[in-house]
């Protein structure tokens, strides 16, 4: 297994009941194996189960979903700010789209320094509904605009985005840090630095295979010699 098959594949097990998610053929019965398309559902996070559980209960939402892609998939701090209005204005006439919205709120300058990079990386998403299904418009029938810029990259919707982030070793170092973080139960220590750095290269190197990456950890010193826990 590699990062990249996460990144890049189109394999995917479906259920009659996700046939609005994912134009499913009427005649599928039970859990079956399914090549979705390349142009729409490429990777693990354009499924139903990641946009989804990155929604509101009845729309998109493009700050949930660019937050998980800064903060998980490229290991980038966005610590919250104090004092700041968490609102978003309601849809009007004035702001049709949750662009024009996120737009207005982000002129607070409180606001702008995280939203700048957040609502890019999640208007890529906004092809997808609260559910994850595919839709060509917003709630407003507003065609969809998905573009974005993200570290000094455009991208023309989610799947253009995936594709830049899944060649990068920022995203294979940061999947790494997950991983080793994951297995030892806590998260890193400053005095942990030469393991992780030793293990993301090794991953990097191998071309994202994941099996070695495991194995990797496995025999740092950081994991074999975990402090003992008190019973």
């Amino acid at each position: 297994p590699y990062f990249s098959e996460l990144m890049f594949s189109t394999r995917a097990w479906t259920h009659p009941n996700l046939g609005a998610s994912y134009d499913l053929d009427s005649a599928q019965e039970n859990w079956q194996p399914t090549l979705l398309p390349e142009e729409e559902r490429l990777g693990l996070l354009t499924r139903s189960a990641f946009l989804s559980a990155h929604a509101s209960s009845a729309t998109s939402s493009p700050v949930r979903r660019g937050a998980f892609i800064l903060q998980e998939l490229l290991c980038e701090e966005l610590p919250p700010l104090p004092d700041v209005d968490m609102e978003i204005p309601i849809e009007s006439s004035e702001t049709p789209t949750i662009r024009e919205r996120l737009a207005v709120h982000s002129e607070n300058s409180s606001c702008m320094a995280c939203h700048d990079r957040i609502d890019n990386a999640g208007f890529a998403f906004e092809n997808y509904g609260a559910m994850g299904e595919w839709r060509e418009t917003w709630e407003s029938g507003i065609p969809v605009d998905a573009t974005g810029t993200l570290n000094q990259s455009d991208f023309s919707n989610a799947v253009d985005l995936l594709s830049q982030i899944g060649d990068s070793p920022q995203a294979q170092r940061c999947y790494a840090k997950k991983w080793f973080s994951y297995a030892i139960g806590r998260p890193l220590q400053a005095e942990e630095a030469c393991d992780l750095h030793r293990i993301q290269t090794r991953f990097v190197q191998s071309g994202g295979n994941i099996q070695s990456l495991l194995i990797d950890i496995s025999i740092s010193d950081t994991f074999l010699y975990l402090p003992r826990r008190e019973p």
